[in-house]
């Protein structure tokens, strides 16, 4: 992705990929210990996702909330917001960004 800032959902998700084939290697790796195997799991990724204009691109309400659904879509169900200067963006957060994963 040549400016991330650009493309927050594709980012999150090729981020999110990224983080899931390192477990998945981990759990595939003969050498890893199982007790090590036994905690390793894709509910323990937690990304941090922006809130905050960087490099030209100012960012949206809209782009916050692509974030959020790009956790989501990749089955995940907790993020952490990051702004350097705590000034968030009030419409990101005034209704659900996307559907809550289905509980059973």
């Amino acid at each position: 992705i040549a400016v991330p800032a650009t493309k927050p959902y594709e980012t999150v998700m090729k981020a999110l990929a990224g983080a899931k084939k390192k477990i998945d290697a981990m759990l595939a790796d003969p050498y890893a210990s199982e007790l090590v195997k036994s905690h390793v799991n894709y509910s323990q990724i937690r990304p941090w996702i922006q809130d905050f204009s960087i490099g030209g691109v100012t960012y949206t309400s809209d782009m916050v909330k692509a974030q959020m659904k790009a956790v989501y879509d990749s089955g995940l169900d907790s993020w952490m917001m990051w702004d350097p200067s705590n000034k968030y963006t009030t419409a990101a957060y005034t209704q659900d960004p996307a559907p809550l994963p289905k509980t059973q």
